[in-house]
């Protein structure tokens, strides 16, 4: 089978206007067309914790790495197999921050070489049901979250759905300086502008020397399609 029939490049839907260059590859893939033989096709590396995953786990992860090797390829790094670390998180070639993300049949992968930042992260995610909704949000929002839910012109599984997204970008960004594990209840979202697409959150509680209590940030989000929304975190030093 060829590698195209698995895996196609495709248009970003986040057009970055930040003063920080960041590189980005998305694409498209078909699971029903996976084959273990594409990892060598597509020059990835085929890890050992994936030998008995199922068919869609070993095409996520693929979809992954190869978009976070072209956009290594680009950069001109001699490293481009990007491996999987604690908590999930890739090791990155040093000197690069960067961060995966795969949802559906669509992945991505960001990466930045500017030593002006500090921790990248984004998170796609396909919008969450009414009944998902309704089983998970005590899990994921906290109490000053939920008013968000009640905008009008604003659809509650929209606004769930960049919550979830945000707190999970927020991870991939700041894990590698917290240096440990931490929970959504660390981040509040305080604010959604649906016409500058910005996120505008909190941290809770001294997470890190670098995280003060109640410091606050924002991040960007976009379509990808009608169903699938993306979040982007980036960390200034």
């Amino acid at each position: 089978m060829m590698s195209e029939d698995f895996v196609i490049q495709c248009v970003s839907p986040f057009s970055n206007d930040t003063a920080i260059t960041v590189d980005q590859f998305w694409c498209e893939f078909d699971v029903s067309k996976y084959q273990d033989d594409l990892y060598p096709a597509l020059d990835i590396s085929f890890p050992d914790f994936l030998l008995g995953a199922v068919q869609k786990r070993k095409a996520e992860f693929l979809a992954g790495r190869y978009c976070a090797a072209s956009v290594l390829r680009r950069l001109g790094s001699q490293s481009l197999q990007v491996k999987k670390g604690e908590h999930g998180c890739p090791i990155w070639p040093e000197g690069i921050k960067g961060a995966i993300s795969h949802t559906g049949n669509r992945a991505c992968s960001l990466v930045c070489a500017d030593p002006g930042l500090a921790g990248l992260g984004v998170d796609i995610e396909e919008v969450v049901t009414s009944e998902l909704l309704e089983q998970v949000s005590d899990m994921i929002l906290v109490a000053e979250e939920r008013p968000l839910l009640q905008q009008r012109y604003f659809d509650a599984r929209v606004v769930f759905t960049l919550i979830f997204s945000l707190k999970e970008s927020f991870f991939k960004a700041a894990y590698p300086i917290v240096g440990e594990y931490f929970d959504f209840d660390r981040v509040t979202v305080v604010g959604i502008d649906s016409k500058a697409q910005v996120i505008s959150f909190r941290v809770n509680g001294p997470l890190h020397e670098r995280f003060p209590d109640g410091s606050c940030y924002q991040a960007h989000y976009a379509y990808v399609t009608k169903s699938i929304l993306a979040t982007f975190v980036f960390l200034p030093v």
